[in-house]
């Protein structure tokens, strides 16, 4: 693999076989699984990677040690978008009925979204917890971005 790197190098500039060596000493090729971490958010890296085969991706670690109701997140988003928090509940009645009104009369393209939203919004939804990240925090730095 590493005569890959230095064929992509050797594009760029003329290298003799002494400074071929010596970027081959210094250039370790490590092998990575589908699913390894290679390095960890908020971690500082003393490493450059250049991905030969294959492909990166990127997460960012948004989980939390909190539960929250919807009503709570909703807070959040609020306070994050510094917004009243006005948060209006109506009756499970009429989210049955929207349901319903909406089997009845639109077709499946159409109700099918409907349903599942009005759905999902009656159930608890409890992930595991896990992470460190406030999610209150992260709203905040996604309202910032949205602003700058």
């Amino acid at each position: 693999m590493s005569d890959k790197f230095i064929a992509h190098i050797t594009q760029y500039a003329d290298l003799d076989q002494e400074e071929v060596s010596y970027i081959q000493s210094l250039v370790p090729v490590r092998t990575y699984k589908k699913g390894d971490v290679i390095f960890s958010e908020g971690a500082i890296s003393d490493t450059i990677y250049f991905v030969l085969k294959g492909c990166v991706r990127l997460y960012y670690n948004v989980g939390g040690p909190e539960l929250f109701t919807q009503n709570e997140i909703a807070q959040l988003v609020l306070q994050a978008l510094d917004k009243p928090i006005k948060i209006i509940h109506l009756p499970d009645w009429i989210r049955r009925l929207t349901i319903w009104l909406a089997r009845k009369f639109t077709s499946s393209k159409t109700y099918g979204p409907i349903e599942f939203f009005l759905s999902a919004m009656a159930m608890d939804m409890i992930a595991p917890k896990y992470g460190h990240h406030q999610l209150g925090h992260y709203f905040r730095k996604q309202c910032e971005k949205i602003v700058t």
